[in-house]
């Protein structure tokens, strides 16, 4: 069966000329004679007498990836660099270095193995997480995530985002636990401090069907952490996100318009087989992840209100002191000055003023829907 007919028009397929490229830029990344790793990217030397394959490179990827920043320079001695940033640069570009240079690329791989390894035997000697930071997608999630883990009293799993509730739930519950500190750890820092607090932080979860009855199997008493956006700001930026990673080929107002035919029939899909993993539901919903009351209210039905902090992402900028000192008190920890740097963010155009407007009527009921959820209205309402 060809069902290149059915990916067209869900306006999702990667071209096979998108494929070619991407072939093409990880050889060229082989090339390079010189990494210096970023926050948020690299800086690659080369040859000069590549000048030309890498400025073309910087263009045709400036083109594909809107939330990446590719830039030509030249060094103080002719040198020659290329500073690629945004979200998702670095951890494409580590896996292109990886994969193109084959011994520092085994030695990657064989201490990622290791790593595995040890946390796989020692797995019944760790713990389950205290907390969860279970959404919204786009919200600020990684900035709280890394101010978090300077806390004294917080250990952090192996990665971000290990959506074992959601897409990795067939791992088993030891492979879950095999990702966290051990119980040593857990005393050690108990007697240091006198608190501890380790968190599973996977923004997916709060849009998935199972995902909080999952968890409360797991971890009926844990704290629920939940970051929400201006709705219409998180759509925008998701979308660039999608076209950065190569998801999403539609223009911002076609992709929204068309979005009730993606995923039409995905979320009953989801409900009957808890093991069907949606593609357009999960990355392509601009609109039904900003629709935040309806998803609130799923997650209340099964853990009590007591147990999940809402914060908007706007409050979180504008009163950061404050807010981080309510999430150290939902989760049990003495209050601590911590960083909140910028993670994870996009530079895209700004979005045009009649499709915000329409937007913002769209998410209107959403939003007043919300406000009454929550007690309070919404950050991004207020001072409109």
């Amino acid at each position: 069966m060809d069902i290149t007919p059915i990916h067209d028009a869900l306006g999702y397929q990667r071209p096979e000329e998108a494929t070619l490229e991407s072939k093409r830029a990880h050889a060229l990344v082989a090339r390079a004679l010189d990494v210096r790793w970023l926050d948020d990217g690299a800086e690659l030397r080369f040859d000069p007498a590549l000048r030309d394959e890498v400025t073309a490179f910087a263009e045709a990827f400036g083109r594909r990836h809107a939330t990446h920043r590719y830039e030509v320079r030249s060094g103080d001695v002719g040198e020659l660099w290329l500073v690629a940033r945004g979200p998702g640069a670095e951890r494409w570009l580590r896996r292109s270095v990886a994969s193109a240079a084959p011994t520092l690329g085994a030695r990657l791989r064989s201490r990622l193995r290791l790593a595995d390894r040890v946390r796989s035997l020692t797995r019944r000697a760790r713990v389950l997480p205290d907390a969860f930071l279970v959404g919204a997608p786009r919200c600020g999630t990684t900035t709280l995530f890394h101010a978090l883990r300077e806390h004294p009293s917080v250990v952090m799993p192996a990665r971000k985002e290990l959506a074992f509730f959601n897409v990795l739930h067939r791992h088993g519950l030891d492979w879950y636990r095999s990702q966290f500190p051990t119980t040593l750890e857990r005393q050690a820092v108990l007697r240091r401090t006198g608190a501890f607090a380790t968190l599973d932080a996977t923004p997916s979860y709060l849009f998935h069907p199972h995902a909080a009855r999952r968890i409360r199997a797991v971890a009926p008493g844990a704290r629920l952490l939940v970051l929400l956006r201006d709705p219409v700001a998180r759509a925008y930026s998701q979308y660039h996100w999608a076209r950065g990673m190569g998801y999403e080929l539609l223009p911002f107002e076609e992709a929204c318009e068309r979005e009730a035919q993606r995923t039409d029939g995905e979320l009953q899909r989801m409900r009957d087989d808890p093991d069907y993993l949606s593609f357009p539901r999960s990355y392509l919903s601009y609109l039904a992840m900003g629709q935040y009351a309806e998803q609130l209210e799923a997650w209340l039905d099964v853990f009590p209100s007591e147990q999940l902090l809402v914060l908007c992402t706007e409050d979180l900028r504008a009163r950061q002191e404050e807010s981080l000192a309510s999430v150290c008190d939902h989760l049990g920890l003495p209050r601590a000055p911590l960083p909140l740097p910028e993670r994870n963010t996009g530079s895209y155009p700004s979005m045009p003023a009649a499709t915000r407007d329409r937007l913002r009527e769209h998410f209107r009921p959403h939003d007043e829907r919300l406000a009454e959820l929550l007690g309070r209205e919404p950050g991004w309402l207020r001072g409109r």
